[in-house]
């Protein structure tokens, strides 16, 4: 086959992907992107994801708590071992609530800094706790980062690193 012929038979097709392409390339240009999420509006929903995670310990509430991550969240907690998913997290929460109650508590962001299309949380907690059989609270103390990612109209967690006992300041 000659070098003219193929070019003949190629021509319509190579045409028609440049234009394909071309038209995509425009099209993302063109397209109008969503506005970049200010820190207050991320916040704002960090604040009240941090509401719902102490909701959730509090209630014993195993799977809203789970839900506060992404999908494939981890959850890399003091002691044991490291988390991954909904359903592991939500297993070893509802494993904790087993043994102990969370009588109240209380998060607080010390820094939030936003990166492309992550927020990163380093903060402090304390909580006081009731093991079943003593009839003692416990306070739990320590500080945390969590990265949170957008996910759908939410901020979710992508990752939560608990440090417990650790000085906050």
């Amino acid at each position: 086959m000659s070098a003219v012929r193929v070019a003949k038979i190629l021509a319509p097709a190579l045409g028609a992907a440049t234009v394909a392409v071309a038209t995509m390339l425009l099209r993302d240009r063109l397209a109008p992107h969503p506005k970049a999420p200010t820190l207050e509006e991320v916040q704002a929903a960090i604040d009240l994801g941090n509401g719902r995670y102490v909701d959730a310990l509090c209630h014993a509430d195993a799977e809203g708590y789970a839900n506060l991550f992404l999908p494939d969240g981890l959850s890399l907690p003091s002691n044991g071992p490291i988390l991954r998913g909904r359903e592991a997290i939500r297993d070893n929460i509802a494993a904790t609530f087993q043994s102990m109650r969370y009588v109240g508590g209380d998060m607080q962001t010390i820094e939030t800094l936003l990166a492309d299309d992550a927020a990163y949380e380093i903060g402090r907690y304390e909580f006081q706790t009731e093991r079943f059989g003593r009839h003692k609270l416990e306070v739990i103390r320590g500080r945390y980062l969590v990265v949170w990612q957008p996910f759908g109209d939410e901020w979710k967690i992508a990752v939560d690193v608990d440090q417990a006992g650790a000085p906050v300041f």
